[in-house]
């Protein structure tokens, strides 16, 4: 197979022996042809890529998805390898790559930055087009000191510049919801809430109880109880505190996921302001959401689950359908429960009284699940 690409070829620094960069534009398909990644982990002792995350590739996804405007402008920096089967004409600057023989990582063209943008514009749209820098006739040794020198040396802007720009008046109305939307949070501009009460994932979209929602009728779900997931997920999960967009992705899919688990118990919640279903009170929330986090990180040695991967299903099958949570008659969140529950004390009762209908169920059957069940009035 044979592809050919117009670009530019470039000697950055002319001396006896200069690094050459060719750039062109491709498809995301096309550069998957011939391209893929080293890592240490698959076996590779020249390998140099970290682990890629399910999770950021999505939301690289995600972001394209959102908003027909957002796009992903910066190139690609990939390396073509001694081995590798290519010829540049320089007196008309054209690329031809053959790669019939790429069967071999040897014979590959390597990414060094932009794996998960690359992945992510795939799982977005294979013919997404994107500018890429190939780094030409490279040693391994040199790959893995441009990735080293791009991911330790990269720096972004100063918050306080980025919070300049975003809550200036031209940018601050315009940009409110897109920054929401991908998860950018500076300042004032867009916080946990804003996320949760706003992002078309989370499953309290509209119905946070503060002043910016304009429902009164929706206003169910109390801010202290996200914050307070939030805050225990980030100190409990180690994964969540370099990358906290995981944390929203885990949370809203959680939550998600028991939201279809008890749809009558939410919706009584919600049109009753939890007088006829205790689903979602703000001491449930927290202390369901702490005990999956708990059961989660307990049994983690055992199943393999990554917080890395907030997928739907991954969370479904590791976590809640694992921790049994998904045993729990409807009925269960519908009973008259027990006043003042939003202490210490009273969270504890509720994750007690989870595990009490659980071990219920596993020894008496589905007619025994509510015997000795603390929580009940």
């Amino acid at each position: 197979m044979e592809r050919n690409y117009d670009g530019i070829l470039l000697e950055q620094r002319p001396n006896n022996n200069p690094i050459k960069c060719f750039t062109y534009i491709t498809t995301v398909k096309e550069l998957l042809e011939y391209c893929t990644v080293a890592r240490q982990n698959d076996g590779q002792e020249t390998g140099y890529q970290r682990i890629i995350k399910p999770a950021k590739v999505k939301a690289i996804s995600k972001f394209m998805e959102i908003n027909e405007y957002n796009i992903i402008p910066n190139s690609l920096i990939i390396a073509f390898g001694k081995e590798f089967n290519y010829t540049i004409s320089s007196s008309n600057n054209k690329l031809t790559i053959n790669y019939e023989d790429a069967d071999s990582i040897e014979k590959k063209a390597l990414i060094i930055d932009g794996q998960h943008r690359l992945y992510g514009l795939d799982h977005f749209s294979p013919d997404s087009k994107i500018i890429v820098t190939a780094m030409l006739d490279i040693s391994n040794i040199d790959q893995a000191f441009q990735f080293v020198v791009i991911n330790n040396k990269s720096q972004g802007a100063r918050p306080v510049d980025i919070k300049a720009v975003i809550n200036a008046e031209p940018f601050k109305k315009p940009l409110r919801d897109r920054f929401i939307e991908v998860g950018i949070r500076y300042g004032n501009t867009a916080t946990v809430l804003d996320y949760f009460s706003k992002h078309a994932d989370s499953p309290f979209k509209d119905l946070l109880d503060w002043d910016l929602n304009l429902s009164n009728k929706r206003r169910i779900i109390q801010v202290q109880a996200i914050e307070d997931i939030y805050k225990y997920s980030l100190q409990k999960i180690s994964d969540f505190q370099d990358e906290d967009s995981l944390a929203f992705s885990f949370i809203s899919n959680l939550w998600r996921i028991i939201k279809d688990l008890y749809p009558n118990a939410w919706d009584k919640s919600v049109k009753t302001k939890n007088k006829e279903s205790n689903l979602l009170m703000k001491a449930t929330m927290i202390s369901v959401s702490q005990w999956l986090i708990d059961e989660a990180k307990a049994a983690q040695k055992y199943t393999g689950f990554s917080f890395l991967d907030t997928d739907l299903e991954n969370i479904k099958t590791e976590i809640i359908d694992k921790s049994l949570l998904s045993k729990l008659p409807e009925d269960f969140w519908i009973r008259e429960w027990k006043g003042g529950l939003d202490t210490s004390a009273g969270r504890d009762m509720i994750k007690n009284s989870i595990e009490k209908v659980i071990l219920n169920i596993e020894k008496g059957g589905e007619d025994d699940w509510d015997i000795k069940v603390s929580v009940f009035k």
